[in-house]
């Protein structure tokens, strides 16, 4: 006779398929992002020597997922299904694993809500859809914590036990650094918990696996010394963990209120429940330690990096939640389930969002336009060289387009060489976030009018025209003239009339972009000037900027500068900011400045808004 299933575990195998579809939707669609096509791209070797020494140690993560890659791409290829399909997989995995982790510790209630919130989360769904080290090392530290529980709670130091939490301790550290912190420091808090008769046997099986994790010590080192990924990391702000939280809650105030009303129900156990305590510890120290080496030494804290511990917030949530029983759990499961479900469609926009890949989007916007369009457009991208390459071979893109990552250090000069030339009526422009802000209206010089644009995650598509068409873009929210009379600089003149603009008055979102033009006319070319900005509160400057004017000859006599800023890129900075401007002719050299304007045009609300509230 076949026993009785308890109604939990039916309850969990729901969330786990709930989980699944939301990870599996539209399978095939789902794009490569960056990190994943730059690890397409380092698996390329000939011997496992070459991966190591080329593949790995420069990309600033342990060996483990590039090397399972290295495989798996030999095996099956590299379609993006196959290359996603165990990451998925694992990603599945650790729902049902989040609620035998939190079944050793609390109760079925609180084990049931933290599973709902791994299956039902952007934060969790997304790095189960992504072929890097994050959900694998969510996944071996989840088993790490279920082995480690079986020693520091249960004492069971029976083979079978100490050899998994060895092996899956090794896994976890040979994933990401990141989980090797987590489980480094959940290890050295378990000599807290640990029954003092069994205190030295666990040392003693702490160090076994420290050995063996020492062969992969030569890789943390060099890469601990090249500074690993932190070279093109920003520092966290001082309120990194509240966007973190807002952020793995969809900023949403829907899931927000559904988490404080189940934490407020659970408080008047707080006191007592001392292990709420304890897993709170455990992450706190997670994040302290990243915060403060982002900080003095290089930046590597991301929202990413705190996925391993993600775990002990969902314990300190709801562990103190009363058990209730099954009917009522499944009552409140479907509640929450609806909640972060809707949120993650209607306000994260996830499915139309994420699965749109700009590298992607782009080069198949552009390849539609360009085997249609009766006059062939001149097509300038602004993207991934290598990206573009794998993509239009894999989906036999035939265009023709210039790529500005070959121009990026004389642009004026490209455009102007290349434009005034250029007959046509239409330009194609794609273009990354890492662009300069001041390429646009450059261009726009020539192609006045947008025809298009279209907003992805990280990028942008345009086609611009000469000529006015039936339908234009207009993304201009201000255009003024700053000065009423030309102003006239000469040999006494270094700094030029300042102005200052209180931010939050000009912009109307704070995605929006700031370009400020100068119009001068001189007998010859300017040598040595620049247009200088800064942003500051009312005691400090926040950011000062100094760009010299390329030249940009509009006639024989007149020339144009751009300075461009891009508010999305500023919000570290703080809110109540004030813009000051001016010119500084470090030559002293003789011109009139004809005419300053400042607009402020519309930024891509999208541009980072897998991170951010769109």
């Amino acid at each position: 006779m076949f026993k009785k299933i308890k109604p939990e575990y039916l309850l969990v195998a729901f969330i786990t398929l709930v989980g699944a579809i939301l990870r599996v939707w539209d399978l095939a669609n789902i794009p490569l992002m960056n990190d994943e096509l730059s690890a397409i791209f380092r698996t390329h070797y000939d011997s496992l020597g070459e991966l190591f020494e080329k593949g790995i140690k420069p990309d600033g993560h342990p060996a483990l997922v590039q090397l399972f890659l290295y495989y798996w791409i030999q095996i099956g290829g590299e379609n993006s299904v196959w290359i996603k399909l165990p990451f998925l997989l694992i990603g599945i995995a650790c729902i049902p694993l989040t609620y035998l982790a939190c079944k050793k510790w609390f109760n079925e209630t609180a084990s049931l809500l933290s599973c709902t919130y791994i299956a039902s989360l952007q934060y969790t769904i997304f790095y189960s859809q992504l072929a890097r080290p994050y959900i694998c090392g969510l996944f071996f530290t989840l088993l790490f914590i279920i082995y480690w529980t079986k020693i520091v709670k249960e004492n069971k130091y029976d083979f079978k036990s100490l050899a998994l939490y060895i092996l899956f301790g090794i896994l976890a550290a040979t994933t990401h650094y990141f989980s090797l912190l987590t489980i480094a420091i959940l290890g050295v808090m378990g000599l807290y918990l640990i029954a003092k008769e069994f205190r030295i046997k666990y040392i003693v099986w702490n160090l076994v696996l420290i050995a063996m994790y020492l062969p992969n010590i030569n890789i943390f080192l060099h890469q601990l010394n090249t500074g690993g990924v932190g070279g093109w990391l920003a520092q966290p702000s001082a309120m990194f963990i509240v966007d973190y939280f807002d952020y793995i809650m969809h900023f949403s105030w829907w899931v927000k209120c559904s988490v404080i009303i189940l934490f407020v129900w659970g408080l008047k156990n707080i006191v007592e429940n001392t292990m709420v305590w304890f897993f709170f510890i455990i992450f706190a120290l997670v994040f302290l330690v990243g915060y403060i080496y982002s900080v003095r030494i290089n930046p590597v804290l991301q929202f990413s990096v705190l996925i391993f511990a993600f775990p002990f917030v969902l314990f300190c949530l709801f562990g103190n939640i009363p058990n209730i029983k099954p009917k009522l759990s499944l009552t409140l499961v479907l509640c929450i389930l609806c909640i972060n479900v809707s949120s993650l469609i209607n306000e994260r926009q996830y499915y139309s969002y994420f699965y749109k890949s700009p590298h992607q989007e782009i080069l198949q916007e552009a390849n539609s336009y360009y085997e249609t369009a009766k006059q062939k457009p001149l097509v300038l991208l602004f993207t991934n060289s290598k990206f573009n390459t794998y993509f239009g071979e894999k989906y036999n893109y035939n265009f023709r387009y210039i790529d500005l990552n070959l121009y990026a250090d004389s642009f004026n000069k490209f455009i102007q060489d290349t434009l005034k030339s250029y007959t046509g009526d239409k330009l194609i422009y794609g273009t990354l976030s890492s662009e300069d802000p001041t390429w646009l209206p450059y261009l726009q010089e020539y192609f006045p009018y947008i025809e298009v644009k279209k907003d992805y995650f990280i990028g942008n598509y345009y086609i611009l025209s000469k000529t006015k068409p039936n339908k234009v873009v207009n993304d201009i929210l201000l255009d003024s003239v700053l000065n009423p009379n030309p102003i006239i600089s000469d040999s006494l003149t270094e700094w030029t009339t300042a102005y200052e603009f209180q931010i939050d008055k000009i912009l109307k979102k704070p995605n929006n972009i700031i370009d400020i033009f100068y119009e001068i006319e001189s007998d010859s070319i300017i040598a040595n000037a620049s247009i200088v900005s800064q942003l500051s509160n009312d005691t400090t400057v926040m950011q000062w900027r100094e760009q010299n004017i390329d030249i940009f000859q509009l006639n024989k006599s007149k020339f144009l500068a751009i300075h461009s800023l891009n508010m999305a890129d500023t919000k570290q900075l703080g809110n109540n900011l004030k813009l000051k401007f001016f010119l500084w002719n470090k030559a002293h050299e003789k011109f009139c400045i004809k005419q300053i304007r400042l607009k402020v045009r519309k930024g891509n609300p999208l541009l980072y808004g897998f991170y951010e509230k769109i």
